[in-house]
This record gives structure tokens, sequence and C-alpha cells, in this order.
């Protein structure tokens, strides 16, 4: 495989990671800036891991969704019963923290930042492993009781309170879900690009995963999921003339999916109306395959 398509794959997945880490914590209705903090934890975390202590790369990437948990469970303990407006201040706040700090560590490179780290052995099937596991995960608790008091959470905390779940642990287990999302992504980003300096990780990655989210759907995983690939390669194919803009064309694509779609081009409905079809398209198969079974055995 090529390197350019192989490094396509690999961001897609790490924008797959990162937006469901964006939409998580926005299902208990806080808009959650945290995703770049914890994606900064897990690259150094492997950076670090892989070339300081000459560690094997599959333990840098069981290890990284961990450590960007441990990162987003700290202040958490703080986050989990603020409002939403406070949470995106003080989550964005962490960002340029954590960046600061690193800036001033000299055995992590300080600006100069950490180079020469391996690339993955196996990329397609780590990638492969990496983006089922996450979303069978995300899947699962879309759908669990959690998911179902999160998505209440968002509606009307005061009717969520009345059905007796704790609204403050459940606001925290997404927000360390979602840490250890972008701790994963941070760790393939690291081996994707080979180097990792604190410049890299800032508000310039936010740009990029809001229209993610919100263009593909902010209220089911499948919009990332399907609209990931599509917006990170638009910059591939526009002109290099206005490949500049990029950020100009995503937010101009933006503005009018949320005017026209507010809950995004994959909606709740639209997943329910996928699935109606696929479950009747499976029935009429299997009762074809049944019937000129039957017609065979007959003759």
């Amino acid at each position: 495989m090529s390197l350019p398509l192989l490094n396509y794959l690999s961001f897609s997945v790490v924008f797959i990671l990162l937006g469901w880490a964006l939409y998580l914590p926005y299902r208990c209705g806080q808009l959650y800036l945290a995703l770049v903090y914890s994606m900064t934890a897990g690259a150094y975390f492997a950076a670090y891991g892989t070339t300081a202590l000459h560690w094997p790369i599959a333990l840098a990437i069981v290890g990284s969704p961990f450590v960007g948990a441990f990162f987003a469970f700290l202040p958490a303990l703080g986050l989990r019963r603020a409002p939403g407006f406070t949470t995106a201040i003080a989550s964005l706040a962490l960002i340029f923290i954590l960046v600061t700090i690193i800036r001033n560590l000299k055995f992590l490179g300080g600006s100069q930042g950490i180079f020469a780290i391996p690339p993955l052995d196996y990329p397609l099937i780590t990638l492969a492993a990496v983006l089922f596991i996450a979303g069978t995960l995300v899947y699962r608790i879309d759908h669990s009781r959690l998911g179902r008091a999160a998505e209440l959470l968002s509606y009307s905390p005061q009717e969520a309170e009345c059905f007796g779940p704790n609204l403050a642990a459940v606001s925290m287990l997404m927000q360390v879900f979602s840490g250890a999302l972008s701790g994963t992504a941070g760790a393939l980003y690291a081996f994707t690009v080979g180097s990792v300096f604190p410049d890299a990780f800032g508000f310039s990655t936010l740009l990029v995963v809001f229209p993610i989210v919100f263009i593909g759907g902010n209220l089911t995983m499948w919009g990332t999921a399907v609209l990931a690939p599509i917006l990170w390669g638009i910059p591939l194919v526009l002109p290099e003339a206005i490949v500049d803009w990029k950020d100009v064309v995503y937010g101009a694509i933006l503005i009018c999916v949320l005017i026209v779609m507010p809950e995004g081009v994959i909606s709740k409905g639209l997943v329910r109306g996928a699935g109606t079809w696929a479950r009747s398209f499976g029935l009429r198969a299997l009762w074809a395959f049944r019937t000129r079974k039957e017609h065979a055995s007959a003759k």
C-alpha cells in the first residue's frame, strides 16, 4: 500500500476516535473540549515509551487509552457537575496547561518534541483492530443504561434526577471514556507522523473535529464514522490554491448543514430507518432462501 493512502487511513481512524471522544460527553449536554488534552498525553506516552524506554509498540498502544483515561479522570472530578459552557472553557484551558508543561520538560524534548518514533509494524491490522474495539465500546455505551441516562441528562437534568441515575457519575464516566479514546488517537498519531511536539496539539485539531461531529451527526456515532474519512479527504482533492482555505470550506459546510439539518447529515431518524430497512431486507432474503430450498427438496 502506498504511503499517502496509508496516512489517509491512519488519520481517518485518528479523527474518528477524536470525533467519538467529543460525541460521548456531548450526549450529556457537555461540550467537552479536553479531547486534545488527553490526545497529547497519549501521544507523548507512546513517543517517550518507544524511543527512550524502548517499549514494544503494542505495549504503547495498549497503555495509551489508560493514560488518556487517567488524565481525563483528574479534571472530571471537578467538571462532572459543571454546566455546558463552564465545561467547554475549563476543558479548553487544560490543553494549554498541558502543552505549556511539556514545553518546559527537557526529558520530553521541550519545544523541539520527540522524533524518530517507530512506525506501526502492522498498520492495517492495528488500525482495523483499534477501530473495531473502539466502535464496539461506543456502540455498547450508546445502547446501555449509561447511554440512555446520558441522553436524558442532555434533554432535562431535572427529569433525569427523577429516574434515579447519579448524574455526576454519568458525566464523569463519559469524560473518562472520552479520554481513553483520545489517548488511543494520540498514540496512533505519534506512530503515523513519527514525531510529536507541543505545537502539533492545539485548537487547530478541534477545528477539524468539530465539523466531523456536527456535520456528520451529533446525536449518533455513525455520523462521525462516515463523515471523518470524507471531510479529512476534502483537502486532498482540493486544488493547491484552495488547500490553505480548507478551514473556510469546513466552516461554510458546517454552517449550511446546521441551518438545514440541525442534527447533522446522519440523524437518529435516518439510522433507525436504515436499521429497519436492513432487517426487512434480511428477512426477505432469508425467506427467499428457505423457499428455494424447500422447492429444491420437493423436486
